[in-house]
């Protein structure tokens, strides 16, 4: 098949590949559980694992405060409640942690739930806040039960959240603001008593049933450390765009501790400490607020960050960690060719089996090359990427549609099936879920739509709405494909039969009235007008801006501010 020019049998052979096939992964998926070597193992977490005993195999012993020689810690009897403050008994009364506050509070046992099982490890919340009352209550609020201390290191708030911290019985140490997270995260660490370490922001919720997943893994005996899915919110009561698997659960060891000025990382030493070290990777959820784009623009973070990247390099530049996040922090800010020679400098530096971050990287750098006018080379770097990353969905999805957007009919349409068979990449990558799931599909529809293939595009239209009820464009396109071949009383039924079910509701329902009412020619018409003024100008011309407004904008806040 020759790119650029194809006919309408062969069109047919590429959409409609056979009479009774549909596309694999349309209607359902199953979530890839093949174990990658990229230091990474995946385990499920969801069986339950029977610890016995204290502190059990595996498991390290509690470190009080004063941290005795080696053989001394002994757990006292839960019935020995004399000298609570003497070293045997420090922080255990009762069958569970009694911590005491470093400034105010009241002691919680747990986080407020008594009558811990002493049996189970022991799970810290450490965090670092400064002026977050606007965020900090719904946190400490989503995580009661799933911990059992909490930790805050409070780095100059004026706005009361130390207060709030304590209400919800945080102990909360006064640090001042030295520009440098890892610092500040460390002073809470340095604190904490539990087996394990939780690092949660303030902008941040654990999703409901968080408490149970937290609880599961953190008895696998095995593990030393645990990858949490971070789902980045783009907006108020939007659906995550991006979901990040990220370190926030780890054994708490002397020897763990971040590293960074800013995207302060703690895997580097654990794996320094234990090269042996085994990271779970949970389907544990944490929702990410922070990067609103109102709050990146209030707080001047991509500024901020600037800054603190360009001492951490002048300091470290042989780290391709911090490479990579000062090209992130020059896309944020419009400067696309300091963001590439940054991409590539770390990309140099690192061995791709071994990186965990390495299929971000691909994927970051190829969507600048695009949004840098030069989607050659971006196709280009993520074929070398896929190479690397075969079960990469992500991948998959760009590639196809920047080959579609270079004339490459064949290329793009057998990348974009790839993507859907495939489903959302496996929870081991960074991801967009979307890119296994309605946007290939509405790509596919869009192209059929092009080469006048109509029932397959009204076949991938549907596949797209299936996934994504409320995608108007793909419903447009629906609407104007059955008026083509099926008059306009089929259009405008369909049309009312997809804005009463839309769950947008309001608006939806709205613009139906608007535009499919009677006159429904005229108006489905101006609907396609509509949709065409939004898009460019035809059809296909619709699919490619909507493919350089999807990667052109490059929501890369989201993308890397809380990478591996």
């Amino acid at each position: 098949m020759k790119d650029g020019s194809i006919s309408p049998q062969t069109a047919c052979s590429v959409f409609l590949p056979g009479a009774s096939w549909t596309p694999r992964g349309c209607f359902s998926w199953e979530r890839c559980s093949t174990t990658r070597d990229i230091g990474i193992r995946r385990r499920n977490c969801s069986s339950k694992v029977q610890v016995s005993g204290f502190p059990g195999p595996g498991r390290p012993l509690p470190r009080p405060p004063f941290s005795p020689p080696r053989g001394c810690w002994k757990k006292p009897r839960l019935s020995d409640r004399k000298g609570v403050g003497s070293r045997r008994s420090a922080g255990l009364s009762g069958g569970h942690w009694n911590f005491s506050m470093e400034s105010g509070g009241t002691p919680t046992g747990g986080a407020g739930q008594g009558g811990i099982d002493m049996s189970r490890p022991q799970i810290s919340l450490c965090m670092i806040v400064k002026n977050e009352t606007e965020y900090l209550d719904a946190c400490l609020t989503s995580v009661r039960g799933a911990v059992d201390e909490i930790i805050v290191v409070d780095t100059g708030s004026d706005d009361g959240s130390a207060e709030l911290a304590m209400r919800h019985g945080a102990r909360v140490i006064r640090k001042p603001w030295r520009d440098d997270f890892a610092r500040a995260r460390n002073a809470g660490l340095d604190r904490a008593r539990g087996d394990w370490i939780l690092v949660l922001d303030a902008d941040e919720r654990l999703e409901p049933g968080g408490a149970a997943g937290l609880r599961t893994v953190a008895q696998e005996p095995e593990a030393e450390a645990v990858l949490i899915q971070i789902c980045h919110e783009p907006g108020p009561g939007q659906e995550p765009t991006v979901i990040n698997p990220v370190v926030r659960l780890f054994r708490n060891r002397p020897e763990y501790r971040f590293e960074g000025r800013v995207h302060e990382q703690i895997t580097p030493s654990i794996c320094r400490a234990r090269p042996e070290a085994r990271f779970i990777v949970s389907e544990v959820r944490v929702r990410h607020l922070g990067y609103h784009p109102e709050t990146v623009n209030s707080r001047n973070k991509v500024a901020r960050n600037l800054r603190l990247l360009r001492l951490e390099i002048r300091d470290h530049p042989d780290r391709p960690f911090h490479w990579y996040n000062l090209g992130v922090e020059y896309v944020r800010s419009g400067r696309l060719p300091r963001a590439l020679a940054c991409f590539r400098r770390a990309r140099r530096g690192i061995e791709p089996e071994r990186t965990p971050w390495a299929h971000l990287l691909y994927k970051t750098e190829a969507r600048c090359l695009y949004a840098a006018g030069q989607p050659g080379d971006a196709l280009a770097l993520i074929q070398e990427g896929l190479r690397l990353f075969p079960k990469y969905t992500d991948l998959y999805c760009l590639a196809g549609l920047i080959a579609l957007d270079l004339g490459r009919w064949g290329a793009g349409t057998e990348f974009l099936r790839k993507a859907v068979e495939l489903g959302p990449a496996p929870s081991m990558f960074h991801r967009e879920e979307r890119m296994g799931t309605y946007l290939p599909c509405f790509a596919l529809g869009a192209a059929a739509e092009q080469l006048r293939v109509y029932d397959a595009a009204l076949m991938w239209f549907k596949a797209a709405l299936t996934f994504q009820p409320a995608l108007r464009p793909a419903a447009l396109r629906i609407a104007a494909i059955l008026r083509v071949i099926r008059g306009e009383k089929a259009a405008s039924d369909f049309w009312a039969t997809w804005a009463a079910g839309d769950p947008k509701g309001r608006q939806t329902r709205r613009i139906g009235s608007t535009t499919l009412s009677p006159g429904v020619s005229r108006r489905l018409a101006d609907a396609e007008r509509h949709l065409c003024r939004i898009t460019d100008s035809t059809p296909f011309q619709s699919l490619i801006l909507a493919v350089r407004l999807e990667i052109a904008q490059i929501q890369l806040g989201e993308v890397a501010s809380h990478a591996l």
